[in-house]
């Protein structure tokens, strides 16, 4: 098998057209499309006269062919009725399939990451390897199905359908498990939904376990709502204990001096902002597993912790969860998406310490933490309890308490005024909110 004709069926790419051009002889273009770019002279013309019949040329003509390159359009979702339907591609379809059936003769890219691996064989061995084919081959189509999910989308929004919502499935990676529980254990994400996990590097280069996956998420979701060099302190998927100083190795301390006090261990530490080896000599303790930061710089890579690099921490806008139940999919809308509400910051927060849980705030900046308890009670009185045991240093102009609800006992409510609260944000339901002042 070798690359010696290049079907060019798209305007993009033409960089790696000039690469391509130095392994083969020669590379087609439909002289529609040839008329539109500039780089006239890498391609020859290929009458459109042979492509309006689909049926001759893939029995023909398109076997004649070493590989097939096309880029599946976009679809904007803000197109009408109109333009939509005049936009939907038919061509490039029907060449794609017959290009995967065929794919040991016929390598099928469809992607700028396929040419560079294409381009890299070439360069190695002259030939793109059966196997390199055969994922090519199915990279391919499941592209041409998110194209064909996407229009099935906008088509049913357009024609006021609401049975548009097609979830699939695609395989990022496996998971570091308990081999005595499961079989397999892989991670996933829904086809053309941007996750949280997109721009995250572990510096380890180990296989990711499940908890780390779910330490990155808490981390990201909490660190979008702190300022820069504020710390989290996060023990499994719950959160302990928030410093948001201007100062990051203040913030660091006061995480230790937390740690250290509550006998927390085995815990995650995420930084919203830059490890450097003299930070990471500070966090590198036997209090902590797993850091989480924005950038590392000037460091070793230690054998007792994990490092993850998270360079984007805005994760994507919360307005729909789903829940997988088996095979059975609940989805929800966040009413209070994008709401104007009092205090969003503290809320945002709050939020993510479901269930029963508190939250105090020292100049909207400062956190005291207590989440997963069994009663409002309970997590209010913890959260009374932390406030009292950690120093503030700089001058306090408001504290207030974040929770579900106040119970009613008189006990609790002098326990409030006298640890300084002043106001107190009722988040009862998720579309109902209610400030009280306590003073």
């Amino acid at each position: 098998m070798s690359i010696e004709k290049v079907l060019w069926f798209t305007t993009d790419f033409i960089d790696y057209a000039k690469k391509i051009k130095e392994f083969t002889t020669k590379i087609y273009i439909p002289d529609f499309l040839h008329s539109e770019i500039e780089e006239k002279d890498l391609f020859i013309p290929l009458s459109a006269e042979s492509i309006k019949f689909p049926e001759d040329f893939m029995n023909d003509s398109l076997k004649n062919f070493d590989m097939f390159v096309v880029n599946i359009p976009e679809l904007n979702p803000s197109w009408d009725e109109k333009t939509l339907l005049e936009k939907i591609e038919t061509s490039f379809s029907v060449l794609v399939k017959q290009a995967v059936k065929n794919y040991r003769d016929i390598i099928v890219v469809t992607n700028e990451k396929t040419l560079q691996t294409v381009i890299k064989n070439l360069e190695e061995c002259g030939d793109v390897p059966l196997q390199d084919r055969r994922r090519m081959a199915l990279e391919s189509m499941q592209r041409l199905i998110d194209y064909y999910v996407n229009l099935y989308k906008l088509l049913s929004e357009t024609f006021a359908s609401e049975k548009f919502e097609y979830l699939l499935l695609k395989k990022l990676q496996p998971l570091e498990f308990n081999k005595n529980v499961y079989k397999d254990v892989e991670l996933l994400k829904i086809q053309s939904k941007q996750t949280f996990f997109e721009n995250v590097e572990f510096l380890n280069n180990e296989l990711l376990s499940i908890e780390y996956i779910k330490v990155i998420h808490t981390s990201m979701k909490i660190l979008e709502n702190l300022s820069e060099n504020s710390c989290a302190l996060i023990s499994g998927d719950k959160i302990e204990f928030i410093s948001s100083n201007a100062s990051l190795e203040y913030n660091i301390q006061r995480i230790l001096d937390y740690a250290k006090s509550y006998k927390v261990s085995s815990a995650s530490i995420a930084v919203n902002g830059k490890v450097d080896k003299d930070i990471l000599k500070i966090i590198n303790s036997n209090y902590f597993s797993t850091v989480i930061a924005r950038n590392f710089e000037n460091i070793e890579i230690p054998n007792d912790l994990k490092l993850f690099k998270i360079p984007e921490i805005s994760l994507v806008k919360n307005d729909v969860f789903y829940q997988f139940l088996d095979s059975l999919v609940i989805k929800y809308e966040n009413k209070l998406h994008d709401q104007n509400v009092p205090s969003e910051k503290l809320l945002n927060i709050f939020k993510k310490l479901q269930p029963k849980a508190a939250l105090i705030a020292v100049n909207s900046e400062i956190f005291f933490l207590s989440s997963y308890c069994i009663s409002d009670y309970e997590a209010i009185e913890n959260a009374i309890y932390k406030f009292s045991k950690v120093s503030v240093s700089e001058p306090i102009s408001e504290v207030v308490l974040v929770t579900n609800s106040i119970p009613d006992d008189a006990k609790l409510l002098k326990k409030l005024r006298e640890s300084g609260v002043e106001k107190a944000i009722l988040f009862e339901e998720l579309d109902k909110l209610k400030t009280l002042n306590l003073r």
